[in-house]
Protein backbone atom coordinates (compact mmCIF):
# COMPACT_ATOMS: atom_id res chain seq x y z
CA UNK A 1 0.00 0.00 0.00
CA UNK A 2 1.14 3.54 -0.81
CA UNK A 3 0.81 5.76 1.90
CA UNK A 4 0.26 9.45 0.36
CA UNK A 5 -0.22 11.92 2.88
CA UNK A 6 -4.03 11.80 2.23
CA UNK A 7 -3.83 7.77 3.43
CA UNK A 8 -1.93 8.39 6.21
CA UNK A 9 -4.43 11.63 7.44
CA UNK A 10 -7.07 9.45 7.34
CA UNK A 11 -5.66 6.40 8.94
CA UNK A 12 -4.31 8.53 11.62
CA UNK A 13 -8.35 10.12 11.76
CA UNK A 14 -9.38 6.46 12.38
CA UNK A 15 -7.00 5.49 14.59
CA UNK A 16 -7.53 8.54 16.71
CA UNK A 17 -11.52 7.75 16.76
CA UNK A 18 -10.88 4.35 18.04
CA UNK A 19 -8.53 5.68 20.89
CA UNK A 20 -11.67 8.21 21.97
CA UNK A 21 -13.24 4.89 21.93
CA UNK A 22 -11.11 2.68 23.90
CA UNK A 23 -10.25 6.28 26.48
CA UNK A 24 -14.20 6.53 27.33
CA UNK A 25 -14.50 3.08 27.99
CA UNK A 26 -11.24 2.62 30.10
CA UNK A 27 -12.66 5.47 32.47
CA UNK A 28 -16.00 3.97 32.44
CA UNK A 29 -14.88 0.65 33.24
CA UNK A 30 -12.55 2.45 36.07
CA UNK A 31 -15.56 4.19 37.95
CA UNK A 32 -17.44 1.19 37.54
CA UNK A 33 -14.81 -0.44 39.51
CA UNK A 34 -14.62 2.12 42.20
CA UNK A 35 -18.67 2.07 42.88
CA UNK A 36 -18.84 -2.01 43.21
CA UNK A 37 -18.98 -3.63 46.49
CA UNK A 38 -18.16 -7.35 44.66
CA UNK A 39 -14.24 -7.97 44.96
CA UNK A 40 -14.29 -10.16 41.54
CA UNK A 41 -16.63 -7.92 39.52
CA UNK A 42 -14.39 -4.91 40.88
CA UNK A 43 -10.79 -6.73 39.93
CA UNK A 44 -13.11 -7.81 36.00
CA UNK A 45 -13.84 -4.27 35.66
CA UNK A 46 -10.31 -3.03 36.31
CA UNK A 47 -8.83 -5.66 34.06
CA UNK A 48 -11.47 -3.93 31.27
CA UNK A 49 -9.81 -0.65 31.86
CA UNK A 50 -5.98 -2.22 31.94
CA UNK A 51 -7.00 -3.95 28.34
CA UNK A 52 -7.94 -0.81 26.99
CA UNK A 53 -5.32 1.17 28.02
CA UNK A 54 -3.13 -1.22 26.41
CA UNK A 55 -4.82 -0.78 23.03
CA UNK A 56 -5.06 2.96 23.00
CA UNK A 57 -0.72 2.35 23.76
CA UNK A 58 -0.41 0.00 20.86
CA UNK A 59 -2.81 2.36 18.46
CA UNK A 60 -0.46 5.36 19.54
CA UNK A 61 2.81 3.49 18.48
CA UNK A 62 0.69 2.69 15.35
CA UNK A 63 0.18 6.37 14.41
CA UNK A 64 3.85 7.43 15.20
CA UNK A 65 4.64 5.08 13.18
CA UNK A 66 3.18 6.74 10.68
CA UNK A 67 5.37 9.71 11.15
CA UNK A 68 2.64 11.54 13.67
CA UNK A 69 2.33 12.23 16.94
CA UNK A 70 -0.43 11.47 18.99
CA UNK A 71 -2.78 13.38 21.52
CA UNK A 72 -2.74 11.38 24.64
CA UNK A 73 -5.47 13.82 25.72
CA UNK A 74 -8.48 11.86 24.86
CA UNK A 75 -11.73 12.93 23.82
CA UNK A 76 -12.53 13.39 20.11
CA UNK A 77 -15.19 13.85 17.56
CA UNK A 78 -17.02 10.46 19.07
CA UNK A 79 -19.20 12.97 21.46
CA UNK A 80 -22.19 10.47 22.10
CA UNK A 81 -19.60 7.58 23.35
CA UNK A 82 -18.70 10.26 25.92
CA UNK A 83 -22.13 10.98 26.72
CA UNK A 84 -23.12 7.47 27.02
CA UNK A 85 -20.10 7.26 29.78
CA UNK A 86 -21.84 10.23 31.53
CA UNK A 87 -25.00 8.18 31.36
CA UNK A 88 -23.24 5.29 32.99
CA UNK A 89 -21.56 7.13 35.53
CA UNK A 90 -24.90 8.73 37.03
CA UNK A 91 -26.13 5.34 37.20
CA UNK A 92 -23.36 4.52 39.35
CA UNK A 93 -24.38 7.02 42.28
CA UNK A 94 -26.75 4.77 43.05
CA UNK A 95 -24.54 2.06 43.72
CA UNK A 96 -26.94 -0.53 42.72
CA UNK A 97 -24.92 -3.09 41.04
CA UNK A 98 -27.37 -4.40 38.25
CA UNK A 99 -27.63 -1.14 36.94
CA UNK A 100 -23.58 -0.74 36.76
CA UNK A 101 -23.57 -3.84 35.41
CA UNK A 102 -26.58 -2.91 32.52
CA UNK A 103 -24.62 0.65 32.03
CA UNK A 104 -21.24 -1.20 30.93
CA UNK A 105 -23.40 -3.28 28.69
CA UNK A 106 -25.01 -0.16 27.32
CA UNK A 107 -21.80 1.43 26.95
CA UNK A 108 -20.21 -1.55 24.89
CA UNK A 109 -23.14 -1.67 22.59
CA UNK A 110 -22.72 1.90 21.79
CA UNK A 111 -19.06 1.43 20.98
CA UNK A 112 -19.92 -1.63 18.28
Amino acid sequence: MIHTDETIQETVKTLEGLISILEDGKLGYTDAAEHVENPAMKTDFLEYARERALFIVELQNQINKLGKSTDTSGGGPLGVLHRTWIDIKSAFTGGDTESIINACITGEEVCY
